[in-house]
Parts: structure tokens; sequence; C-alpha cells
């Protein structure tokens, strides 16, 4: 359980399976998680990890900060889950990951 349920919103994951690519919107509520790191993990049908991609954020002016073209064409990709830590990995900013599934 994280010890910081309110530094971040729930993330928003937009999928365009055409171009087999994700897009992760992540929104800061508390200014003071500036050492945060978003990871993306891509799961096979088996719920094993087949690719990974970890993205010390930038927050804009509004706090918002987002991922483009995440890609997961040729994976055999089934799920995309979305973790928000802090940058050393020691602290989960979100209780749980968000997934989506991507057939």
């Amino acid at each position: 359980m994280s010890p910081y349920p309110e530094k971040f919103g729930e993330p928003e994951i937009v999928v365009n399976k055409a171009e087999q690519t994700v897009d992760v919107t992540v929104t800061r509520v508390d200014a003071s998680c500036e050492d945060s790191a978003v990871l993306v993990g891509i799961y096979n049908s088996n719920g094993i990890l087949v690719g990974f991609r970890k993205i010390t954020p930038v927050f804009d002016e509004n706090g918002t900060f987002m991922i483009s073209g995440v890609e997961y064409g040729g994976l055999n990709a089934n799920t995309l889950k979305v973790f928000i830590w802090s940058d050393m990995g020691d602290i989960p900013y979100l209780d749980s990951p968000q997934s989506v599934d991507l057939n």
C-alpha cells in the first residue's frame, strides 16, 4: 500500500489499436513528488512481462505529463499496466497499477 495515495490522479491510458501504440497521461496532485518515475509494463496473455519502459516525467505547469507512442506491436501483447513509483523504486505512489486491455 502506498504511503502517498494522494500524490497522483489515476493515469489516463489511450490505446491506438491501428498503430499499436499507447499514450499515457499522468497528473500530479502534490508538487512534492518531483522524484517520481512512470513505469509502463507490457504483458502477454500468460501475464509475462514482454516490454518495459521507465520514464522520468517532467511535469508542465498544470502538473501533467504525457507519454506518447509506447509501442506494443510485435510483442504478442495483451495488457499494459502503468505504475508510478519514486525514482529510487522504493515507494509506490499509486496503490495499484492502472491496466488496459490491448486487444
